[in-house]
């Protein structure tokens, strides 16, 4: 395949942040935090992506008319190929819409693309475009133990501080309008939702292979210094582990990747997405083996070429052991790399 080689090693790197790094705990030795070689997106990603950046900064709140409200908050992804929207409900913790969703740029399709994870595991999926009156996306909404449903999302920002989510069942050509909500923008505003937390308990039995990583912010250092950041964050109502890896020390830096981990409805029953900083885009089943071990099998595009990656998670002797195999061979001559990293007892006490 012309170019894997490099692609191969900006993914190596990548996926190094995004989930090896984030279980080193405290530290991690300066010889196993490669830093990443990714190039930046292409310019169609960003062209895709430039509409809704306006949507970052502040929070978004829709009310409604029996007194709920509804806060959105959208973030810039890494290399600005994609975009997070987390949803929060009102001060009591009650869900009034979707609780994430990714807007990102695939370069296999050279299309910019929507999911969304809702509450109860259900996933929407679909391809986004640009029309008259702003970004419109033609999805499906998969449920467990229920049929596909045909929806048509659209979000216009009217100005500076006010936009429309108008949601309609059906298709492009023929809908029935459902919903149609007003967001206005405020500076900044303080959100409590009780309902998305940094720790918790009630991972469904899919995902629990992820709780001793959610809640710590997750260090790695290279030359005496915070290389990377790392938080796992748990949204039990939409059955989703969300991992995020920045640069420095700190939440607010560059963002590296980002790795969705969700209880799907349909095909294996815990899948991934992850988006890297050059605007590569992995997929693929998530399995907790017997040994506690947790295997991504990722088919990845980016780029500079695509290619099938296998990263392996163990945890053992205190710290956790990331291995990254090019087509799931031991033996790639392009990819079989291992990482050990320590855990925060064993970083503190300088062993």
């Amino acid at each position: 395949m012309p170019r894997m080689g490099a692609f191969a090693r900006a993914l190596l790197s990548a996926s190094s942040c995004v989930v090896a790094v984030a279980a080193c705990g405290a530290s991690a030795r300066d010889r196993d935090v490669p830093l990443a070689g990714a190039s930046a997106p292409d310019a169609a990603a960003l062209a895709a992506i430039a509409p809704l950046a306006p949507m970052v900064g502040g929070t978004w709140w829709t009310s409604f008319p029996d007194g709920r409200r509804q806060a959105e908050r959208w973030h810039l992804g890494p290399g600005g190929s994609s975009l997070r929207v987390d949803s929060y409900g009102n001060a009591s913790g009650e869900r009034t819409c979707g609780v994430v969703r990714v807007f990102y740029w695939h370069p296999a399709e050279q299309r910019l693309r929507l999911r969304a994870f809702l509450r109860g595991g259900r996933i929407v999926e679909g391809p986004v475009q640009r029309d008259g009156c702003g970004e419109l996306a033609d999805t499906v909404l998969a449920a467990p133990g229920a049929a596909d449903r045909a929806l048509v999302w659209q979000w216009t920002q009217e100005a500076a501080d006010h936009a429309r989510l108008w949601v309609a069942e059906g298709d492009a050509r023929s809908w029935v309008p459902m919903t149609d909500w007003r967001a206005h923008r405020v500076a900044s505003e303080e959100i409590r939702d009780l309902s998305i937390v940094d720790g918790s308990p009630s991972l469904p039995p899919a995902l629990r292979a992820f709780t001793p990583l959610v809640g710590p912010r997750w260090q790695a250092l290279r030359g005496g210094e915070v290389a990377r950041t790392t938080r796992f964050r748990a949204v039990p109502f939409a059955e989703l582990v969300h991992v995020r890896t920045t640069t420095g020390a700190g939440d607010a830096g560059e963002p590296e990747a980002e790795l969705f981990v969700y209880v799907a409805p349909r095909g294996a029953p815990v899948q991934a997405l992850l988006l890297l900083a050059d605007g590569s885009v992995g997929e693929g089943a998530v399995t907790t083996m017997p040994s506690g071990a947790v295997r991504l099998d990722l088919e990845c595009h980016g780029p500079r070429g695509a290619g099938s990656f296998q990263v392996e998670l163990e945890v053992r002797d205190g710290g956790l052991r990331q291995r990254v195999v090019r087509g799931g061979s031991a033996t790639s001559a392009i990819a079989d790399r291992s990482w050990d990293f320590l855990s925060p007892s064993m970083a503190a006490a300088g062993d």
